[in-house]
């Protein structure tokens, strides 16, 4: 595979990214400017399967969407694991196919003028799978590493990977869906060529937008919530997410499932609220769990261009305290659009300086996600963190919307200082009206004197 490079120069404690595309014109952090139409011809894949959704408008209901602008979402329409793909389809139906067998079965539950605006399984938050995939590198690892440090035995304790990924899918309809947020099990028949699924839980709770499960608790998520209007508030807060976890919730038994009840309630009860404040435009557009450790923290993205850590110790029961808030768009380019609209922790890596931080380093999405940029951890001292990276596509459609996915390295387990193997990630880029993927590589190293492994930015982009 031939790659473009990008290759580090440090001066005057700057980071400069050079590579055979334009330096960016913006004088703000260090970064490069990809080209996909001025680089050299990219392989050509052919497509084994095609699975058709609705637009994601963010807004899910065709009766809404009438009338109110789009929302960007950082919502998937496809979910998949080492046992099934889902996807959604049109009138609020989800379809679900074995990866092993080519079963299938359709999903029903969710109103008919519904556009599915997020679907996830649980357990694929930062998490490898153990049969299949990058399992197989897993194995590669514990192998080499075994065989080194026992002398050739191979007979070495390991660590264990995590758990194979769940059977249970979230699945979450448009505003003003009558279920709204709905969780199902997947299971297979009494047969090969069956595929079976029940409703374990329907939240209806109408301004949800995106689900994230908790690293490893799967009775605890978050949920993204957007409202029209400020005026539907009549305070000078609001909430922009909530942390659920279902056991606190009050439920009915309806026809074998869980069932909450929320109304057009703004503010979900039972739930602890991210609040903040009306005085600006600061809807939420994107959320993320600092650590499959601890999970302590949580991150969100904002229409304002700022990013609010949370700290969920902070906990009074129904709202969690913000610690920090960061303006991440300062000295962009005017005409870029400056709302956040992803935010990502990168879990499994540590920042490349010394100091002690909270967090893990973390990347942001502006400009529809055009624009992403490497910030190191939030400091344990209070400090802001500090940006390392930007990198940008060009030449594209600027009203274009970018998904952006982690295609994280593998669960591995300590390395011996005589492999120099450093675990490889990639952000995934996908952008929607074009159907062009982009591959752009973390550059990693090992951090002096330990175990753990540091970000130091972006490096390369295949081509």
């Amino acid at each position: 595979m031939l790659f473009d490079r990008l290759e580090d120069s440090f001066s005057s404690g700057s980071h400069t990214i050079t590579m055979s595309t334009p330096l960016p014109s913006s004088a703000v952090g260090c970064g490069a400017i990809y080209s996909p139409s001025g680089s050299s011809q990219q392989p050509r894949a052919a497509p084994v399967a095609h699975f058709a959704s609705l637009p994601n408008d963010g807004i899910g209901n065709d009766v809404l969407a009438k009338s109110h602008p789009v929302i960007p979402t950082s919502g998937r329409l496809l979910a998949a694991n080492s046992n099934y793909i889902a996807y959604a389809v049109k009138k609020g139906l989800v379809r679900v196919i074995d990866r092993h067998t080519a079963a299938k079965t359709l999903l029903r539950g969710h109103g008919d003028q519904t556009r599915i605006v997020d679907a996830a399984f649980f357990g694929t938050e930062g998490t490898a799978q153990r049969k299949e995939g990058i399992s197989a590198l897993w194995n590669q690892l514990c192998s080499n590493a075994a065989t080194s440090n026992d002398g050739g035995g191979g007979n070495a304790p390991l660590h264990s990977p995590p758990a194979a990924a769940a059977d249970v899918l979230a699945t979450v309809g448009g505003m003003k869906d009558s279920a709204c947020v709905l969780i199902w099990r997947i299971k297979r028949g009494a047969n090969d060529d069956e595929l079976e699924a029940e409703k374990l839980f329907e939240l209806r709770y109408p301004h949800a937008t995106r689900i994230v499960w908790h690293p490893f608790n799967p009775n605890r998520f978050l949920l993204l919530t957007r409202t029209y209007g400020e005026e539907e508030w009549g305070n000078s807060q609001r909430s922009v997410a909530s942390i659920v976890e279902t056991s606190r919730l009050k439920t009915t038994l309806k026809v074998g499932h869980a069932l909450c009840e929320c109304g057009d309630d703004k503010v979900l009860n039972g739930a602890s609220q991210f609040f903040v404040s009306t005085k600006e435009n600061t809807g939420a557009n994107d959320v993320s769990w600092s650590h499959v450790k601890d999970a302590r923290h949580v991150i969100t993205g904002h229409d304002d261009g700022k990013i609010r850590l949370w700290d969920l110790t902070k906990n009074d029961g129904s709202s969690v305290t913000c610690v920090h808030e960061l303006d991440v768009i300062s000295g962009m380019e005017e005409s870029q659009d400056k709302r956040v609209t992803r935010v990502l922790f990168l879990s499994q890596y540590e920042s490349v300086d010394s100091k002690e931080t909270i967090t893990p380093p973390f990347v942001v999405g502006t400009n529809s996600n055009q624009t992403i940029t490497l910030w190191s951890g939030f400091p344990s001292n209070g400090d802001a963190p500090q940006r390392l990276r930007v990198f940008r596509l060009g030449d594209t459609d600027p009203t274009s919307f970018v998904s952006v996915e982690m295609c994280p390295s593998p669960y591995r387990p300590p390395v011996p200082s005589s492999n120099p193997a450093i675990p490889s990630s990639f952000l995934l880029l996908a952008e929607r009206k074009k159907g062009c993927l982009h591959a752009l590589h973390i550059d990693t190293e090992w951090k002096k004197d330990t175990s753990s492994v540091a970000v130091k930015g972006f490096d390369y982009v295949p081509l």
